[in-house]
């Protein structure tokens, strides 16, 4: 291959860009765009107001502030996911010698990381 063409979303600033990054990955490229962030002064936190954070499996975090509110953030779909992904990498590895890997491992682990990835993203909104 000689070259190949980066699709560019219209509302990027190629201006603004300050590096581009091309990584190959089980087969695929993928593009990362840098940019220069300004950075936002934060307010004064107050440090009196705390939060609490339990990790946990069926819930994913459960939180709650000393100033009267909570919540709590569903796991099941992350677990779902992650239990799919082990059944099935356990069923190809089945009869395998140690250190077996082929293109639909590569495959589905891409796509289990990419999910995961999403899940956690979607909290931040």
């Amino acid at each position: 291959m000689d070259s190949f063409l980066i699709p560019i979303s219209s509302n990027l600033q190629f201006s603004e860009l300050k590096e581009l990054r091309i990584l190959p990955r089980n087969r695929y490229f993928y593009v990362e765009f840098v940019y220069k962030k300004k950075i936002v002064v934060q307010e004064e936190l107050n440090p009196k107001n705390v939060l609490g954070i339990d990790p946990g499996i069926n819930n994913w975090l459960s939180c709650v502030s000393n100033v009267g509110t909570s919540l709590i953030i569903d796991g099941h779909k992350v677990k779902s996911l992650n239990q799919w992904y082990n059944k099935r990498v356990s069923t190809l590895f089945e009869g395998k010698p140690q250190g077996y890997w082929d293109e639909q491992l590569a495959h589905i682990t891409e796509k289990r990381n990419l999910q995961m990835r999403d899940a956690v993203n979607i909290l931040q909104k």
